[in-house]
């Protein structure tokens, strides 16, 4: 009887230990943005199989083990890993952003999902563009994205760029084989050596669509492609101001010898406006002159960059200032340019107010001119 009453006792002891060691946690998940339920949460002891969602009303309940961690989890917003220190445990849940290489912002700004989109796609964030530290960024897409060819008109900074996706359409001079450009939603007139103007430091990505299928978005002009180009917004939190600045030096990469044992002429003797002979041996002290070595310098690049960004959850902005001045390696030929970038957001419920200015300055001259 004795051992009896000592195994229900402790049969009794094991039963409330293992109620101690759990408990009933039970609150309502919402949505920061609206302040709605969420309904069909998913809650989930981490580390077992023991789980709940939410119902209508977002209301949820779950025995919990004592130190145990409740995970929270829901389609387009953030898992929440959160150990309850009492019985109620209230959620506010926030929408996780969608990755920036799933979605392509196409015209008019509607944002559709790459893998539906019927032509080809591809992107290029910050990183990739300001890595080159070319002062024209349209230089900086050459090899990075498949089927686009960028060519320079030459070294001087005064020179422009012409890009072409996925060949020429046509051999008619007079036609137009650049894609469209598209800055924040708005056509630029000039092709690629006019975009050549935006700071590279303001460009949050490039998005290139290849095909003709691109042209039902933008008409015939897409004809050939469209380069979309999103310039930096301005970001919730404190203002966060950034400078930069960078300098870069140009030599003429090859330049003939000069040789200086014989003087112009032929068959030994001295005559001028004779090429392909040889005149007589150059004197000891007698001046000599390389025409090319003399006239050609060393080209400086420097550009400067300061920018300001910040804001709340209604209103962002963003501004920026750039200052570059490009000298070239041929004497007189240099390109200074300033430029200033201000973009602000304002929301009022769903509606989103955007507004941008893009001042850019030039001063430049070529050689000749």
């Amino acid at each position: 009887m004795k051992k009896i009453t000592l195994l229900f006792a402790s049969l009794c002891l094991l039963m409330q230990m293992g109620f101690a060691q759990s408990r009933t946690v039970s609150g309502v998940v919402t949505a920061k943005e609206d302040g709605f339920p969420v309904i069909g949460a998913s809650i989930l002891v981490k580390g077992t199989t023991t789980g709940t969602i939410t119902d209508i009303d977002g209301n949820y309940s779950i025995q919990v083990p004592e130190g145990g961690t409740l995970v929270f989890t829901y389609v387009g917003m953030k898992k929440q890993e959160l150990q309850p220190k009492s019985n109620i445990l209230n959620v506010v849940m926030v929408s996780e952003a969608v990755a920036i290489e799933e979605v392509v912002v196409t015209a008019m700004g509607v944002k559709q999902e790459k893998k539906r989109m019927n032509f080809a796609v591809q992107s290029l964030n910050a990183d990739n563009l300001i890595e080159s530290r070319d002062a024209n960024f349209v230089n900086s897409l050459q090899g990075k994205i498949a089927g686009v060819s960028v060519t320079s008109a030459g070294g001087s900074p005064n020179s422009g760029s012409q890009m072409v996706i996925r060949g020429i359409s046509s051999i008619n001079p007079s036609q137009n084989n650049e894609p469209l450009f598209i800055i924040d939603g708005m056509q630029v007139a000039g092709g690629a050596s006019k975009a050549a103007d935006i700071n590279p430091n303001d460009i949050e990505n490039v998005t290139v669509l290849k095909g003709a299928a691109a042209s039902a978005l933008y008409g015939q002009e897409a004809a050939n492609g469209v380069v979309m180009i999103t310039t930096k917004a301005g970001q919730v939190g404190k203002v966060k101001v950034t400078a930069g600045g960078s300098v870069q030096i140009d030599n003429a990469v090859r330049i003939p010898r000069l040789q200086r044992i014989y003087a112009p002429g032929s068959n030994g003797l001295y005559r001028e406006q004779v090429t392909g002979g040889r005149g007589p041996l150059i004197k000891e002290g007698e001046p000599t002159y390389d025409n090319v070595g003399d006239f050609l310098g060393t080209g400086v690049y420097q550009k400067y960059d300061l920018s300001a960004s910040g804001g709340t959850e209604k209103f962002t902005g963003y501004a920026s200032a750039s200052y570059s001045n490009t000298k070239g390696i041929i004497p007189e030929d240099y390109l200074n340019k300033i430029g200033v970038l201000l973009k602000g957001s304002y929301t009022i419920k769903n509606i989103t107010l955007t507004a941008m200015m893009n001042i850019t300055n030039n001063e430049s001259r070529g050689f000749g001119a």
